[in-house]
């Protein structure tokens, strides 16, 4: 099978083979390690607050994070348990803590920052009764002097921390912490318990304890294209406030030190109500960068490598009427859909693994529920009307009960309403 034919298979793929395994002490439970946690080296990292500058700033960024959330919300999401009653438990409780803005945070965050944090709260009886969403660039793992991240007996992270303000006051003192950043900066933190964390990574490479997301790949590329686009505007404000130059005498006449003196005197403070009259071997004239178009190529150039990145069809980040083939667009926004569900089934995974599980437990459920999201298709429903008409007009599918059933629930149209029979008329006809 062909990287092509991956994205493209239409089959159902099972979502535990697409992310990596995050928690490699958990899995080896009762077994004996030879290796050891991976300390020695780290790559170095963009700030996330460097990183969330860019997201305010740059035009492309912030319109593709945004693409990515809306179109992510736009699939419906379900549970599946072991009965109805469960589902229904689960679904309720999804709604009372807001699922659907704590997923809109989720999405934004990994794709700014590379990963997300939640908080898991709990009542005065230890139950788990809400999620709250995070400033997710505040934290981090517990790392020692050397700024390396520290693993406990299993090879897992020790612990979480948030970095705070010198000036701030945490609930819990004794969980306050000094420590240096993957940055080298000296902060106040406070030391969180794994268990009442929940950590989700975008990207994950090697054993870095923080994931990659859609920006840091970009950062530098964004930061070049910044510079240039400054360049472009300074030489556009020259074109209507352009910088004037005067020649004096020719190369045959040398003007006098007063001669210059006096023309300065008259022109420093010139502006576009300004009237000038000068002597005829005085000849104005206006300065103008003449690499102005070529400065636009190299904008084009770097606005494409941040498309190359962020993995998504320009025309969808730009809003723009662009020149592609409409059939390679309609494959390049199918892939793109594809590659959402890798996004899927991380949400899917550490919500099960880290808060639906405990969830279950507490409620006495048979297994652990788990949420099931919907294929995302950016296609209208005018598009699958005029695809379904295609595919009944060469007799692949024929208008029977079963299917109206399942456009009725894909679709998510209200169910038809069943004609009352009058019993009273075929009585009287008797």
């Amino acid at each position: 099978m062909g990287i092509l034919d991956y994205f493209t298979n239409t089959e159902k793929k099972d979502d535990t083979n697409i992310y990596l395994n995050e928690n490699m002490g958990a899995a080896m439970s009762g077994g004996t390690r030879e290796t050891a946690p991976t300390t020695d080296l780290f790559l170095e990292r963009i700030n996330p607050i460097l990183l969330e500058g860019l997201y305010h700033q740059d035009e492309i960024i912030f319109s593709a994070i945004n693409l990515l959330s809306s179109v992510f919300l736009s699939a419906e999401y379900t549970v599946k348990a072991s009965n109805d009653e469960e589902k229904e438990i689960t679904l309720q409780w999804l709604d009372e803590i807001d699922f659907g803005f704590i997923l809109q945070k989720t999405i934004q965050d990994m794709g700014i920052y590379g990963y997300c944090w939640y908080e898991k709260l709990y009542n005065s009886n230890g139950k788990l009764v809400n999620v709250a969403t995070l400033d997710s660039k505040t934290f981090d793992v517990r790392r020692n002097t050397k700024r390396k991240p520290i693993y406990n007996e299993d090879g897992e992270f020790q612990s979480y921390v948030q970095y705070i303000d010198s000036d701030m006051t945490p609930p819990n003192e004794q969980a306050v912490v000094q420590q240096n950043d993957l940055w080298g900066n000296f902060y106040k933190a406070i030391e969180l318990e794994k268990k009442n964390m929940v950590y989700i990574p975008y990207y994950s490479v090697g054993k870095d304890p923080l994931g990659v997301g859609l920006i840091e790949p970009i950062y530098n590329v964004t930061k070049s294209k910044q510079t240039i686009r400054q360049g472009i505007t300074q030489s556009t404000q020259r074109m209507g406030f352009p910088l004037i130059g005067f020649k004096v005498c020719d190369k045959d006449h040398h003007p006098t030190p007063d001669q210059l003196t006096d023309l300065y005197t008259k022109v420093r403070d010139i502006n576009e109500r300004t009237t000038f009259v000068h002597a005829h071997f005085i000849e104005p004239y206006i300065l103008e960068n003449k690499q102005a178009g070529v400065m636009h190529e190299h904008l084009n150039h770097y606005e494409d490598a941040q498309i190359a990145a962020l993995g998504m069809p320009k025309s969808l980040v730009t809003g723009q009427g662009e020149e592609t083939n409409r059939a390679t667009l309609e494959r390049q926004i199918y892939i793109w859909e594809k590659k959402m569900r890798f996004t899927q089934g991380r949400i899917t995974h550490a919500w099960t693994h880290q808060i639906l599980k405990e969830f279950a437990e507490q409620h006495g459920f048979e297994s652990t529920p788990e949420i099931v999201f919907e294929d995302i298709s950016t296609e209208s429903i005018f598009g699958r009307v005029e695809r379904w008409a295609d595919l009944a007009k060469v007799g692949l599918i024929s208008p029977d009960q079963p299917l109206e059933e399942y456009i009725r629930d894909m679709e998510n149209l209200p169910k038809p309403v069943m004609e009352e029979v009058d019993d009273t008329s075929d009585s009287n006809e008797e």
